[in-house]
Parts: C-alpha cells; sequence; structure tokens
C-alpha cells in the first residue's frame, strides 16, 4: 500500500504546539480521515496499529496520530493521564485537519486505554467534523476504575515512576528533574541535526507528572490535587457531563472487556448514551492484541471498524447500524455459541435471584436465621497478578487465597447456571477499626475441590453512603459518590451497610440452572383503544424507568382518560409534550409532571425530535395519527434504534426515511 507521511505541528486550544504524524494514501480524490491521540509517542501508536492502519488506507481514509501535551515532540506538560484541556486541543485538531483540501469534511476516532478516554472528553466538545467515535477500555467515571467505591486501586505497573506519596505536594521533583528525558520524533519543520524544537519541548516536560500522578492514594472524589490546583476525578472525565454526548450528535460504539477494571463503566455509558457496545473475554486492550485463553474470542477489530466508520463516514449500507446493538462473548459457552446478539442490557431473559449469606458459611436461597460471623483481616491475602486489575481474568487456583478469607458456599447446582449481568452484594458489618477495604470475590468451585475466580467488588467501609444516580440506576446499581463530606465510620457495636456491586460478567457454570429463555414467538394483542393508566411515576430500578416515560405518554395521548406522569430522574425531561401537542394531543406540563388527557385520535403534523426517547414518541403518535407527519431531528432517534424504519416496515407500518 504506498501513502505518504508528513509531520506538523497544529496549535492546540490555547496556541500549545502538538505534534501530529498523517498519513495519507495516494489518490487524488477526498478522503474521511481517522485520528487516534493519547500519551503514546506517535511512531509507536502507528507500529502498534501497523497492519489496522494499512487496512484503513487501503479503504480510502487517512489516519493521524497525536501525541497530546507534554508527550513525544508535543509541547506543553502531561498532568498524568489527562489535562482539562486534552478535549479543546482535540477539538481544535480534529477540526483544522477536515478543512484541509485533501478530506471529505468527515472524522472518525478510535483508541483504547488514553487514546480511548482522550476520545470520551473529546465528545464532550462536540467537535463540528467529528461524526464516528469509537472508546475502549475506558471509562467515563475515571474515579470509579481507580478509586473503585472509594478502594485505592492505583496500578502498579513495572518500571514507572510513581510520584513519592510522603511529597505529593511536589510529585514530580523526584522523577524527571535528575532523569534525561527522551527526545519526541522531530516534526517535518523542525530542522536536523539539532532539532531545537524537540530540544523545547523536551524542557517543557520536565514538569511533567509521572502516570497517573493526578491520582493520589486515598483520594475523595472532590479533593483538589495539591499540586495541579484542580479535582482530577471530577474536573476532566465524562462523568460530571454526561448529558452533553447522550444529547449530542456524535455516535460512539463502547468497546469493553470483562476482564478490563471498567467493565461496567462501558456498560453504564452506553446506557446512557447509546450506539453500540462490544463486550468481549480480553484484558484491558486485549481486543488489539487478541489476548485470551477463551475459543472463539478472537475479533476482527480493523475490519469491524471498517465498516462502522464507512457507514457514518461514507455513508455506505454495511449492516454495522442495522445489527442489534449489543453484541457479547460468554465464558463457558459451548463451543461455537459463545457470541451473542442483544437489544438491551440487562439481556433478554434476565432474573434477578437472590443468595444470602448463612451463620454457616452456606449461599441459601431462602432467607436464613439472623447471625454474625467474625474475620480478624489478613495482610497477605493476593489476588492479583503483576498488572493488577488491569487484567482481571485471574485463572489459577483460587483455594490459597480462600483459606485466609470469609468464604460462603452454595449446594451443588443441578443444572448449568448463566450469570450475565452486575452482581450486587448487601453486606452488614461491625468493625474495631472505623475504616477499611471489604473486597469480594465470586467463584467457581469445581467438582474436585478447586475455585476458579468469576468477578470482584470492593468498597471502602468510609464510602458506605448511597447517593441517587440515574446512570447507575439504569443498572439498578447502589451508587457510592465518594465526596470528603460523605465519610462515614465504621463501629464496633451497630452494623454498618456496605450495598457494592462487583464487575459486569458473563459466565455458563457448569451444573447450575439455566436462566436465559428464547420464546418461539411473543403475540400481543389489545383494545381499540387502550384506558388511561392512572399515575405513572419514573423510578429507579425496579420502577418504572425513565426511558420508557416519553413513548408511554404517546400511548397515553390517544388513551381513554387522564395519566399522571412523574418524573424523579431527569430534569427537562418532558419536551415531547409539546411537539404531541402539535398533533394534537392534550398534556399539560409544570415542573416535574405532566397530565396527559387522552382525545380519540391524533392528527399528522411536522415536529422535531430533540431527544432519543422523545424521538421515539414521535414516530409511535405518528404512526396512530390520521394523515402523514414529518419528524425532523432523527439523528437523535438513529442514536438509539437502528434502521428503525425498517423494523417497522416489516410490521406494516407506513415509514420512509429522507434526507
Amino acid at each position: 500500500m504506498e501513502y505518504q507521511r508528513t509531520s506538523r505541528y497544529l496549535p492546540g486550544c490555547d496556541g500549545t504546539k502538538l505534534a501530529v504524524d498523517l498519513y495519507r494514501p495516494q489518490t487524488e480524490e477526498q478522503v474521511p480521515l481517522l485520528v487516534k491521540a493519547g500519551n503514546s509517542p506517535r511512531r509507536r501508536m502507528f507500529e502498534s496499529d501497523r497492519e489496522a492502519v494499512l487496512r484503513f488506507l487501503e479503504a480510502g481514509y487517512a489516519v493521524a496520530f497525536v501525541e497530546v501535551r507534554g508527550i513525544g515532540a508535543s509541547y506543553g506538560v502531561y498532568d498524568g493521564f489527562f489535562s482539562p484541556r486534552c478535549g479543546r486541543d482535540m477539538k481544535c485538531i480534529i477540526n483544522a485537519l477536515a478543512q484541509e483540501p485533501w478530506c471529505t469534511g468527515k472524522v472518525g476516532t478510535y483508541g483504547g486505554s488514553n487514546h480511548g478516554m482522550i476520545q470520551e472528553i473529546t465528545l464532550l466538545e462536540q467537535p463540528e467534523h467529528l461524526f464516528a467515535s469509537i472508546p475502549c477500555d475506558c471509562s467515563m467515571d475515571f474515579y470509579d476504575q481507580d478509586f473503585p467505591n472509594g478502594v485505592s486501586a492505583l496500578p502498579f505497573l513495572p518500571g514507572q515512576r510513581q510520584a513519592p506519596p510522603q511529597d505529593s505536594n511536589h510529585p514530580m521533583e523526584d522523577a524527571s528533574a535528575q532523569l534525561e528525558l527522551p527526545l519526541g520524533d522531530p516534526v517535518d519543520e523542525d530542522p536536523a541535526p539539532h532539532y531545537p524544537m524537540a530540544q523545547e519541548a523536551r524542557e517543557c516536560h520536565r514538569r511533567n507528572l509521572p502516570f497517573l500522578g493526578q491520582h493520589l492514594p486515598n483520594m475523595y472524589r472532590d479533593d483538589v490535587h495539591p499540586y495541579l490546583g484542580y479535582r482530577p476525578n471530577l474536573d476532566i472525565p465524562a462523568w460530571e457531563r454526561m448529558d452533553d454526548v447522550r444529547f449530542g450528535r456524535i455516535p460512539v460504539w463502547s468497546v469493553g472487556a470483562w476482564f478490563d477494571p471498567g467493565c461496567t463503566n462501558k456498560i453504564l455509558t452506553w446506557k446512557h448514551w447509546g450506539g453500540k457496545l462490544l463486550l468481549g473475554p480480553w484484558p484491558h486492550c486485549g481486543i488489539y492484541s487478541g489476548n485470551s485463553q477463551f475459543p472463539n474470542a478472537a475479533y476482527d477489530w480493523a475490519g469491524e471498524h471498517l465498516r462502522y466508520f464507512d457507514a457514518l463516514l461514507k455513508g455506505r449500507d454495511t449492516g454495522s447500524l442495522s445489527q442489534p446493538p449489543v453484541y457479547y462473548y460468554t465464558m463457558g459457552e459451548a463451543p461455537g455459541r459463545e457470541w451473542h446478539y442483544a437489544a438491551d442490557f440487562p439481556v433478554e431473559g434476565t432474573t434477578f435471584p437472590k443468595l444470602y449469606l448463612s451463620g454457616e458459611n452456606t449461599l441459601e436461597e431462602s432467607p436464613v436465621p439472623a447471625g454474625s460471623l467474625s474475620y480478624t483481616v489478613r495482610e497477605d491475602v493476593d489476588i492479583y497478578g503483576k498488572m493488577g486489575r488491569m487484567d482481571r481474568n485471574i485463572t489459577g487456583d483460587m483455594t490459597p487465597q480462600d483459606e485466609k478469607s470469609l468464604t460462603f458456599t452454595s449446594q451443588v447446582l443441578p443444572k448449568d447456571l448463566e450469570i450475565t449481568g452486575v452482581p450486587v452484594l448487601d453486606l452488614w458489618v461491625t468493625s474495631t477499626h472505623t475504616d477499611g477495604n471489604f473486597i469480594a470475590c465470586l467463584e467457581l468451585v469445581r467438582p474436585d475441590g478447586t475455585s476458579r475466580f468469576i468477578t470482584e467488588g470492593m468498597i471502602r467501609g468510609s464510602h458506605a453512603k448511597v447517593h441517587p444516580n440515574s446512570v447507575y440506576a439504569s443498572l439498578g446499581l447502589p451508587y457510592h459518590r465518594g465526596y470528603r463530606e460523605d465519610r462515614v465510620e465504621l463501629s464496633p457495636e451497630t452494623p454498618r451497610k456496605l450495598s457494592f456491586h462487583l464487575e459486569a460478567t458473563s459466565w455458563v457454570i457448569p451444573a447450575g440452572c439455566r436462566l436465559r429463555r428464547y420464546p418461539d414467538a411473543l403475540r400481543l394483542t389489545a383494545p381499540e383503544r387502550l384506558s388511561a393508566m392512572g399515575w405513572i411515576k419514573t423510578l429507579p430500578y425496579p420502577g418504572f424507568p425513565t426511558d420508557a416515560q416519553a413513548p408511554v405518554m404517546a400511548v397515553a395521548a390517544i388513551g381513554s382518560g387522564t395519566t399522571v406522569f412523574t418524573e424523579t430522574i431527569f430534569e427537562s425531561r418532558f419536551r415531547h409534550a409539546a411537539e404531541l401537542a402539535r398533533m394534537g394531543a392534550d398534556i399539560r406540563t409544570e415542573g416535574r409532571v405532566a397530565i396527559v388527557t387522552g382525545v380519540p385520535a391524533l392528527h399528522g403534523a411536522p415536529v422535531v425530535s430533540t431527544d432519543l426517547r422523545g424521538g421515539a414518541a414521535l414516530v409511535v403518535a405518528a404512526l396512530a395519527a390520521a394523515g402523514e407527519s414529518r419528524i425532523g431531528g432523527i439523528s437523535h432517534i438513529e442514536r438509539g434504534y437502528e434502521e428503525l424504519d425498517h423494523c417497522l416496515q416489516a410490521l406494516g407500518a407506513d415509514i420512509t426515511r429522507s434526507e
């Protein structure tokens, strides 16, 4: 494959020079651009992705690699993982390259770990020329990855320089000042042989923080870093600005791995942002290397990326957008049946059974008598390998660790048991210490007595306080905000409830009950006109879901009687009501309450979708209305309902999509 590489500086949001390598195919035609950016040197990014990049170039894409501030030949200072300016920097880079004559003006982004995180904070800025994003193995709630429910879980990576905890006010003083930093790959405009621009950039890097240096042990979510002067867990990640992407226009394909520490975070991100979700049996970023011990786990990520980008950047019908949105792998499934499609998560057929911890160290299906067990903390329990939680596929026998721990074991399971979802554990604890870390593992005990790790979760006792959160509520999970003001203390007399989730997983456990159901067909019948539904109040799971509120309101608009909706999860969730009124609906709204008085019929009208679920409500209303309706803003609908027109046509609906 013939291509040309150029290298230059482009200005960030404040004029800081950022080094960019641009690879372009040999063609006179305009091409879309794919961008990968992060804390890796740009030539290393190319080499690690070489095979994929050549496929991208062959398929008619240009590819750019961008070094963020403080990395390689880029100027500026690296804060330890990302900086508050990274998203705005990337908006400048993307829009600048997209407007050059060789580009079609459409850009997609890809990459995992830090390269995925840079994509997510770039999405917050909604660059005009960004039309597709595939962030992999990164957490929009980065605090939850490094401090899951308050537990300091910062990874130790061999060879990395760490900030000395005893001098956190000057974390880089011991790390960089006395070291000879490497010279970044010079850009084309940097004159040889001395490369003064790369030399100047390297001097900036002497103020770099070490890897993850902006995250200090025992941090609370709202802590200000003493050197940086901002809150790295609140001021940078997407967590505090999730709706900027949810109500934005850029489609997102969230890619995760069952053995990545941010696996549950990826599911939560998809639940809020929509788009596509992929979950495979890999460790952190294992999708790119094919690193997995499980059969049929290899995934042609470059080819699937191309199908996705071709659909969104070239307008081709590749089938990527018409598939069910969730694609996941189940460990232990029969050979050739490991991969599954699903319309939602939790997947269809999921049930939520409870198991109870007993005073006899057993797991029981029925409630057990009240009791208590004592445990003395040991310092020699060792679960993870050298990569820590970055590779949670713990393959060794867990029995030696079990013998040092407090364990509860179920009866032998008579049938296969599938566990696909996010387990939640409730513990009531007393402690002679006011704080402590609690780590829970779910394991498979084989007939020979050996034990295999399935998943784990953890909480710090001082972070026991639970707060309402709509994102976590979408999976029925407890949310621990982790602000310093939320700190509680454990007591030796009064039990404290610790409620926390274990990381998401999908396993078939031999000899257990299989809970997934596959009905051959489902027939729904209804009267000519539905009755009013009285009072509907949106609540966290298992209450009425907020995402169903808008479509159900459209149905209530033509029901007989009055239905009252109270929205408790989101503000400004009734924007579809005014559009339904254009079609003849009788809806009055005041704050979080909407009163819907059913009318005999609706009439067609021009309306505009303002969000995903509200757009679905307009489609429902238009199908029931007399005459023709035109719905604008369909990009919102297409973020969560792929090929909706084709699906409804198959049911006999008179619906067409026009540009």
